[in-house]
């Protein structure tokens, strides 16, 4: 690995720079690395198996260039599609957060938010909930053995509706708002970061992202949404939660298919499946047993 790495990372290195060792890290969509030189420290993330028919790279290059102004990221040094691998700057003594201690920062992650929906930024792409789900059941080769599927699934689409009934906007969006996607700089700088999913969104949905991925209470949503919700940044808290049901559905296929790819997360989609559907049965929905 370390020979693959110093040969894409030539033209980054400077002559007398050597690469001193490579540390595999966590991730669930990438194979991550942290490269550290005589010199200088980098991330290098090679592109997981099977994201080409999840991710549109040529989108999230655009992306990535179009939100550079914001500094909301940190800096990308390289993005090579054809190879497959992407160098991002590495911030030394950084945190990532976690559900924990993101619940202590909202004064921070509220206003990156803020403007990343209020920015009339134009990404490319658009991340349509419905066509995701879609997608991903064309994706997976074998069988969606989560229980009562075909019913779960008719429910689901029912909110479809519902959603267009309340009004769906459509403002640039993270999409993937994990915890350890926040990483804040020993100076107190909260960077945001991986922004593979990046499209046109209803900002709704980040906020259902972001409450889902870190386990918010209800008093928790209420206190962070007293940070975000502006005139420009305006929130509705129904679209939240059908969005959290539709993330739920969607990564739960997700998960189906990276494990056909062969990756293993445990009970992680059923899981999230499964609260999917104890939502639905409070809305009035589900017959599952």
């Amino acid at each position: 690995m370390e020979k693959i790495i110093k040969e894409k990372l030539t033209s980054l290195l400077s002559t007398d720079e050597d690469i001193l060792s490579v540390e595999q890290l966590g991730g669930m969509t990438n194979q991550n690395y942290l490269v550290k030189t005589t010199s200088n420290q980098y991330i290098v993330k090679f592109f997981g198996k099977g994201t080409d028919k999840l991710i549109n790279r040529q989108n999230e290059k655009f992306n990535l260039d179009l939100l550079k102004d914001l500094k909301l990221d940190v800096e990308n040094y390289l993005f090579d599609i054809e190879a497959g691998i992407k160098v991002n700057q590495y911030i030394k003594s950084a945190n990532t957060l976690n559900s924990t201690t993101i619940k202590t920062k909202f004064e921070k992650i509220a206003p990156i938010l803020q403007t990343v929906h209020a920015s009339g930024k134009e990404l490319k792409g658009e991340f349509a909930p419905f066509e995701e789900i879609k997608k991903y059941e064309t994706l997976i080769q074998g069988e969606i053995s989560y229980p009562n599927y075909e019913t779960v699934r008719k429910l689901v689409f029912s909110l479809k509706e519902e959603l267009e009934e309340i009004g769906i906007d459509k403002k640039s969006c993270h999409i993937d708002l994990v915890p350890e996607n926040f990483i804040e700089g020993p100076d107190g700088h909260l960077y945001l970061i991986d922004w593979e999913y990046s499209s046109m969104n209803d900002p709704m949905w980040d906020l259902a992202a972001l409450f889902l991925e870190s386990e918010f209470t209800s008093d928790e949503e209420e206190n962070f949404l007293s940070h975000y919700e502006s005139d420009l940044t305006p929130v509705s808290r129904e679209k939240i939660r059908i969005y959290k049901i539709l993330q739920d559905i969607i990564w739960s296929l997700w998960t189906i298919y990276k494990e056909e790819n062969g990756a293993d997360f445990g009970d992680y989609g059923i899981s999230r499946y499964s609260r999917a559907v104890k939502e639905l049965d409070s809305m009035g929905g589900s017959d599952e047993d």
